[in-house]
């Protein structure tokens, strides 16, 4: 028990198709209730630079659930606070919930809220918040978006939750949640792993305009990262660097449904990596490198990994040359399922202004 939050309240967000965005919205709505003074500082702009609040004041750290735990963009802005010298802090994570007929299967955000309180500790807050929140699954990439039911469902019974922890926060009960997430969040750390290192880059080289494309740059001026731009001539299309996180605001963004996954690259890359590990394994034993022991494995790994990214940065170049002529746009955007999934925001979320 620290006491009440008395002083202007800040939040650092990172969101990607609205999700987060509304979580701190409804954390920012309670506080201004109260008579507080909120400031919303998006985590993947400049904007989130360290106004940090004063005496009797809080921090709020929000971001979307990836890989079983916080992104990568959130850990390296952490990192990089100065001393917060004992200012209170929360932690919130969304994660991606589904549900049909009133059922609700809910998500999973694993070391994620842990993690970044973790190293808020280590800044020197005393964290006395940490809770996941169920928001509409939102990979496009991979799934459809739910039915406009079903986000309604989950958005409104969120709503209560995140607004009943805020007000137990602001009355100054430290409220920790998500011990069942965690336990199993450790367990997974191994795909977390993989995921922070490499799965992110691979996946954000997916993305590819259709010929539906009208080249009017949505998608490069409301990426959250900068991790797109407009290249090519006559016609310019989106062309998606290593800085790309896969927040899907692109592909949910867009007017006309132009931006597609490409999911045949996915099978490309998992039959790539398969086959330079078996590569790589097959070199160390025909070499007789094994008497090495750890340090040849870690290498010949180390090799692999080279090889299968910078394999699928010369495809992807590739992909995206030829997705500039219209017929192989057109193949692109047909030999996927993104093309025929449902999109998703937040309904209540301007994705341009976030």
């Amino acid at each position: 028990m620290g006491g009440d939050i008395s002083g202007p309240v800040e939040l650092h967000y990172l969101t990607g198709t609205g999700n987060t965005y509304r979580v701190a919205e409804w954390l920012a709505d309670a506080a201004r209730d109260r008579g507080l003074a909120v400031r919303l500082a998006p985590i993947a702009s400049a904007e989130a630079t360290l106004a940090t609040p004063g005496p009797g004041g809080m921090i709020g750290v929000l971001f979307p659930t990836h890989g079983f735990t916080a992104p990568w963009p959130v850990i390296r802005h952490l990192v990089r606070l100065p001393r917060l010298d004992g200012r209170r802090a929360v932690v919130i994570a969304t994660r991606g919930a589904t549900g049909w007929a009133g059922f609700r299967v809910p998500g999973f955000e694993g070391t994620g809220t842990w993690l970044a309180a973790l190293v808020l500790a280590v800044k020197g807050a005393k964290v006395v918040g940490i809770t996941g929140v169920d928001m509409p699954a939102n990979w496009t990439a991979i799934h459809p978006g739910l039915r406009p039911g079903n986000v309604a469902d989950i958005v409104e019974g969120s709503e209560v939750r995140v607004r009943a922890f805020t007000e137990a926060v602001l009355d100054g009960r430290t409220t920790y949640r998500g011990w069942a997430a965690l336990l199993f969040g450790i367990l997974l750390v191994p795909a977390s792993l993989g995921y922070l290192i490499v799965a992110r880059r691979l996946l954000g080289k997916l993305f590819l305009a259709d010929e539906r494309c009208t080249s009017c740059g949505i998608c490069v001026r409301t990426c959250p990262f900068g991790a797109n731009r407009m290249a090519g001539r006559p016609r310019q299309r989106p062309y998606w660097t290593w800085r790309c996180e896969s927040c899907m605001r692109c592909m949910n963004v867009c007017p006309e449904n132009a931006v597609q996954a490409w999911q045949p690259g996915l099978a490309a890359i998992i039959l790539g990596s398969s086959a330079v590990g078996a590569t790589a394994t097959m070199a160390l034993t025909l070499g007789g490198l094994q008497r090495f022991g750890a340090a040849a494995t870690l290498a010949a790994q180390v090799l692999g990994l080279a090889l299968l990214l910078g394999g699928w940065s010369v495809c992807y170049a590739a992909l995206w040359w030829a997705s500039r002529y219209p017929p192989a746009a057109w193949f692109f955007g047909h030999t996927t399922l993104t093309r025929i999934y449902r999109r998703y925001h937040e309904p209540g979320t301007d994705l341009r202004r976030v």
